[in-house]
């Protein structure tokens, strides 16, 4: 007797099989439907495909969100991270000594 997992990450492997069986068949039924279109028809799907694919990638990987972190007792983190569109900018949080806030002394 075959013990099975009841993780909710496990996936079973017919399972998986039927999904990439699924994907195979519509791939192949996607590409035999646009190997008989016309040029005007496949320009016409392409534009459209690539446009469809644009809105996708606006919807899912914006980089409109602003994450705060707070801490707890009011300190301030230790860096500043900056994510936007030209990268992810990591700024490190500066710290002055006790001694150097006071003007320097002399003898």
């Amino acid at each position: 007797m075959e013990a099975r997992s009841t993780e909710p990450g496990s996936t079973d492997p017919s399972r998986l099989s039927a999904i990439l069986g699924w994907l195979h068949r519509a791939f192949d039924a996607v590409a035999t439907w646009v190997t008989q279109l016309s040029w005007w028809k496949f320009a016409l799907f392409a534009l459209l495909s690539v446009i469809a694919a644009s809105i996708l990638q606006d919807e899912l990987f914006s980089g409109d969100e602003i994450v705060t972190i707070k801490t707890k007792g009011g300190k301030q983190p230790e860096a500043n991270i900056t994510i936007d569109d030209s990268g992810i900018h990591f700024n490190p949080k500066t710290f002055k000594k006790p001694g150097e806030a006071g003007a320097a002394t002399g003898a």
